[in-house]
């Protein structure tokens, strides 16, 4: 009768679910300890496949009943939906990776950050689409937008640090030079006004380079050149490792 045969589909359906949501939290503890699952999408696939058709043998003797077939399409639906719930964790999980491959990459200053960047996207690319399930309709073309557009950001900001560590360079090298100037000018005027006999004297100076964060004070006392600098944390420096 129908009502027997849809009390094995439903007991059949249970059983299938549960060995669905068994290997669901299995899975998730993996992602919680930071291991990223393998060629995901394979293994999704194989376990999605393997379970409806432990499903349609169970119900083999009822082939083609609308009942089972409705069941098949839901169990279809659970199964997918638990799996999905798994790539979207380790999807969390590759990001992070694929974020510390920039990190890595630009760790070093001969690193060219254009490249650090496509490592990152190419690590995360490549990990994202080997773990969406074959026949679904998985994507990770949005998290894949938002880290792009992160990497991005990082990007300008370690071309900013770079540039100022020039322009601290340069205004170094310009103080110095200023008050070179100022010394030998600050002595010829001493020695006019003592007839002839140098001084002592003392200078100070402050200069900060235009369109940066880099302040500079230089200081002078006969003998004693100090030169102090300041910067303006850059947002976001940290993620950098600056």
């Amino acid at each position: 009768s129908s009502d027997s045969v849809l009390a094995r589909a439903d007991q059949a359906f249970s059983e299938a679910l549960n060995v669905i949501n068994s290997e669901v939290s299995r899975m998730m503890g993996t992602l919680s300890r930071g291991d990223k699952i393998e060629n995901f999408g394979s293994v999704a696939g194989e376990l999605f496949n393997a379970t409806i058709q432990s499903f349609q043998v169970e119900m083999s003797d009822c082939a083609g009943d609308p009942l089972v077939e409705r069941k098949i399409l839901q169990l279809s639906v659970a199964i997918d939906s638990a799996l999905q719930s798994v790539f979207v964790k380790q999807l969390q999980l590759i990001r992070e990776n694929s974020i510390n491959r920039f990190k890595s990459a630009i760790s070093s200053d001969e690193m060219p950050v254009d490249f650090a960047y496509y490592s990152g996207d190419a690590l995360f690319a490549r990990d994202a689409q080997a773990s969406v399930r074959p026949d679904s309709d998985w994507s990770f073309e949005s998290e894949r937008a938002d880290l792009q557009a992160l990497l991005t950001d990082l990007v300008s900001q370690r071309k900013r640090i770079q540039q100022n560590r020039v322009d601290v360079a340069q205004a170094q090298a310009s103080a110095v030079q200023v008050l070179q100037m100022q010394q030998a000018q600050m002595n010829a005027i001493q020695q006019q006004a003592m007839g002839g006999v140098s001084g002592q004297w003392n200078a100070q100076a402050m200069y900060r380079p235009p369109d940066t964060n880099v302040n500079m004070t230089v200081g002078y006392q006969p003998g004693r050149t100090t030169i102090n600098l300041g910067m303006v944390p850059e947002e976001g420096a940290s993620l950098l490792g600056a």
